[in-house]
């Protein structure tokens, strides 16, 4: 029942629920408990019986970052301007011949 609690969630979780130490849950976990107390197993039985110990969350895909939504943007707009300014050098360039 225990190595079920502790496969079933993370031991910071079941700490956190049972109020039992992680370190003490590491021993149980790794096999290098020579025994439970009294108070450990009954707090366990408590979070076991209640079945209020969460599975955990799966991961999350992570978004790609808005920054680089908006340097694509930026150069996007970059490239817009330029078209706009190849007129105007022309133009420039007429005029500094007229003067």
């Amino acid at each position: 029942m225990v190595l079920a609690l502790l496969n079933k969630t993370n031991q910071t979780k079941l700490s956190e629920i049972s109020g039992v130490n992680q370190v003490t849950l590491a021993s149980i976990k790794n096999g290098k408990a020579s025994g439970i107390s009294e108070k450990v197993w009954s707090r366990l039985v408590r979070a076991y019986e209640r079945n209020i110990v969460p599975l955990p969350e799966k991961a999350k895909t992570a978004e790609p970052p808005k920054l680089i939504e908006s340097i694509d943007g930026i150069v996007a707009k970059l490239e817009e301007l330029k078209k706009q300014i190849k007129p105007l050098e022309e133009l420039r360039a007429l005029l500094v011949k007229m003067n």
